[in-house]
Parts: structure tokens; sequence; C-alpha cells
């Protein structure tokens, strides 16, 4: 990408290489709303001929105009694709909390899906729920729907309709690791921790290597709490800094725990391995700042491990 982009740089203008620009950010699904219209709105109005490709690279420049805010250049595009694709359309009404909702539905799915996006990017969030009710109601397992419908949610602050159309897509797309962290950040959001520790089970079994998603499932587990739980979290703070030395988060986690976890009076607690760890984790934190010579901060850690 770089080398052709280097190419553009010098010639803007060489149609050939803004093709080849816009297939590799497709192929790579790389989120490059500014390349993408910058050199495809070059390549229209050039009038290079792009044959069948001229569709594929208008949805693109339509998708990555609505991601930068760009939307007359969104609505330029949408109605050449329309035109080409779903010029016929019908009234629709649907109910949306008891309001009687009227919309657009084109005689092309896809070019109804746009439509939504389209509403949705202009703020016409209900509307474009309806739409998406509309085209879920031919296809319920389409994940662009019901990806949309979740957006919607978000945007009109409804978490409960968020977690639900989650649930909903879960359910049926299980392996998606991205879908489970978004939604146990909604369950955090909304204090519901025991959920979001569910959450983050699914997706260390999805991805055992990351040790960021250990980090956050052990402050769940911190957050809520209590014997087991704080033992728990020691042992996943320690896991992600065994993956990776150089989370700040898994490093001052496992001072934190291991602090909680030394004011417990129980006697199942094995506290010379909780002291040992407790030592470690101070170093790894007072190597931190002996970096940057903030020697303030490490007097401070010696204090509260010693407290």
């Amino acid at each position: 990408m770089e080398e052709i982009h280097n190419i553009l740089k010098k010639n803007p203008n060489n149609n050939k290489a803004c093709v080849e620009l816009l297939q590799y950010i497709r192929s790579k699904n790389l989120r490059e709303s500014d390349l993408v219209i910058k050199y495809g709105q070059i390549l229209f109005n050039n009038g290079y001929s792009l044959g069948s490709e001229e569709w594929v690279i208008r949805e693109q420049i339509f998708i990555a105009a609505l991601d930068r805010g760009e939307h007359k250049i969104a609505t330029v595009h949408f109605k050449c694709l329309q035109l080409k694709f779903g010029p016929n359309h019908t009234k629709k009404k649907a109910m949306f909390d008891e309001e009687e909702i009227e919309f657009n539905c084109f005689n092309s799915a896809r070019i109804t899906l746009l439509y939504g996006m389209l509403k949705e990017a202009a703020g016409k969030y209900k509307v474009a729920s309806c739409i998406m009710d509309h085209l879920l109601k031919e296809n319920p397992s389409n994940p662009a729907y019901l990806r949309r419908k979740i957006a919607i949610y978000k945007a009109l602050d409804a978490p409960d309709k968020v977690i639900k159309a989650l649930k909903k897509y879960l359910n049926v797309f299980q392996v998606d690791h991205v879908g489970w962290l978004e939604l146990a950040d909604v369950y955090i959001a909304q204090c519901k921790y025991e959920e979001a520790a569910f959450c983050f089970e699914e997706i260390i079994l999805l991805n055992p290597n990351n040790p960021h998603i250990y980090t956050k499932y052990a402050e769940v587990l911190y957050t809520i709490g209590g014997e087991e739980n704080y033992i728990t979290a020691r042992k996943y703070f320690s896991h992600a800094l065994n993956l990776s030395i150089n989370i700040s988060r898994a490093k001052f986690g496992l001072l934190t725990t291991c602090l909680a976890i030394s004011n417990l009076n129980s006697k199942t607690i094995d506290q010379d391995l909780n002291n040992q760890l407790l030592s470690y984790s101070k170093k790894l934190i007072s190597d931190i700042y002996s970096q940057t010579n903030q020697k303030q901060f490490i007097d401070y850690i010696s204090e509260i491990t010693l407290s």
C-alpha cells in the first residue's frame, strides 16, 4: 500500500494506481476513509472507465463518506447506486416505540440497507431502525443488518436494547470475539460485572493468547470482589504479564489485587506466595517510574505496600 500511495503522491491522477489502492484497502478491510474518498473521487472526476468495478467503488466511497461525515458525497453515490440497482421503491410503515414511522423500501435489499445507513448517518435513527427491522424479517441472520441495529440502539443511548440486540447477534455468530467484547463493555457501563465476566470467559476461549483480554477479565473479577475472585484475578493478571511484560494495567492490577488479598483474614490463603507476587508487582511498577526519574511515585508505591 505504501508503494502505491507514494506513486499517487507524485501523480494523484494515476488512474490505475487509484484503482489498485482502493482494491488493496477493500481486500485488507482497512479503515482508510480519507484515502478512499480522495482517490475514488479523482477516478470519477477524471471520467476513468471502471467497467463493472464502478459500482463496487461507488459503494466503497459511500461508506467512507458516511464514516467521515461527508453526507453530500455519500448521497451522490447512493443515488447512482439506487438508479442502477434499485430504481423502484415503495412506501412502508412500521411502529417504533408506539410511533408510526414511514420509510422507503427499494426493490434491492442491498440498496435498502445503504438507504438505512444514510438515514442513520443523518441522525434519523427511528427510520433507520424500522428499515433494518424490515430487512431482518426477510433475512433474520444477516450480520450487516444485526450490526446496524446494534449501532442504532447505541446512538439512541438505549443500553437495554443494545444488550438485547447483541445477544441476538451472538446467538447466531458465537465466535465473534469483537461482539463479545462489545457486550462486555456495555455490561461494565451498566455495572453488571458478573455478566461482563461471562463475556470475557467466552472471549478467552476464542482468543487465548491475548494478554489484554486476561487483564480486562481480571479487572472485572477484582471489581466484583471476594476472596475467590481476588485469587482468580491475581492468576489472570499474572498470566497476562507472563504473555506480555509491557502491560502497565496488569502490573497495577496485580499490585492492587495482592494488597486486597493481604488484607483478608483467611487461613486458606498462601500469604507467602501473595507477598512474593506483591514484591514482584512493586518492582515492575518501580521500574516504570525509575525510567522517567519520578522518584516520588516510587516512594508512594513503597508506602502503600508497607501500610
